[in-house]
């Protein structure tokens, strides 16, 4: 069985607030149990910039 399915999840932040998030899921059939999720933010959203800033730190 493959599983591919997508959502909006809402996050909070604890140093930058509310995030919402789109994800997409893949099961990965190579190896049966495990999935791959990907989270992005809408672009031009406070939630990209959000995470902007949090890139930003990383630096």
């Amino acid at each position: 069985m493959r599983w591919h399915g997508s959502a909006t999840k809402n996050f909070h932040h604890h140093l930058v607030g509310d995030l919402t998030l789109t994800y997409e899921g893949l099961e990965l059939t190579a190896e049966p149990g495990l999935s791959f999720l990907i989270y992005t933010a809408e672009p031009g959203s406070p939630s990209q910039e959000r995470l902007d800033l949090l890139a930003g730190w990383g630096r």
